[in-house]
């Protein structure tokens, strides 16, 4: 990897850095908040988990005797598909990236928080299987999270008569740095699959 394209990624990061701040501060706060409820109101955790459990169950049931490279693939695409809807909503009013944010931050933290999830391991143990594919996956979430707020900001900026950047030199970034986030979600995939499985 050139030094220029890493130049190239520091100085969006660097000049989109409000908007990951911000996304950061949202997954981040719903992430202690789902803790928080997992902890101070287990009946209501536990009811939210029974809901959540059920599909997730039936979806790693269909792929229990699948390849392991063909789980990965799965993952990899479902977590495209949570990046993609980010961006893509950030064009439709704005509302999804920080709902979409708010809502994994919160889950990940219900389900840390969870007896069903830790027995036998406890929070800490929960901690470290999420740890290896996490430490990739959560940036590739707040990237995306950084890109759909600075859209959905300069949409509004214009539809209030504001002065504005154009949209379009935004999205020339975002394809810019999608092969980072590429690499993030595909580093994550296999994890989760080769090392976090083997670990809870």
């Amino acid at each position: 990897m050139s030094l220029r394209i890493l130049r190239y990624w520091h100085a969006i990061i660097k000049e989109h850095r409000l908007f990951l701040l911000v996304a950061s501060v949202l997954f981040f706060g719903s992430l202690v908040a789902g803790v928080l409820v997992g902890l101070l109101i287990p009946e209501t955790a536990a009811a939210l988990l029974e809901k959540l459990i059920q599909p997730l169950g039936e979806m790693a049931e269909s792929l229990r005797n699948k390849p392991l490279y063909i789980r990965a693939a799965y993952i990899f695409f479902n977590n495209a598909r949570v990046m993609i809807m980010m961006l893509v909503g950030a064009y439709l009013g704005g509302l999804i990236p920080p709902l979409v944010l708010l809502a994994n931050g919160f889950l990940i933290g219900l389900f840390g928080s969870s007896p069903v999830m830790t027995e036998g391991i406890g929070l800490a143990g929960f901690l470290a299987a999420l740890a290896p594919h996490g430490v990739f996956e959560i940036p590739a979430i707040l990237l995306s999270g950084m890109f759909g707020l600075r859209i959905a900001k300069e949409l509004w900026s214009g539809i209030l008569g504001r002065p504005t950047e154009t949209l379009g030199r935004v999205s020339r970034q975002i394809l810019g740095f999608s092969p980072l986030m590429i690499l993030l979600l595909l580093a994550a995939a296999i994890l989760e699959i080769y090392v976090s499985a083997r670990l809870i």
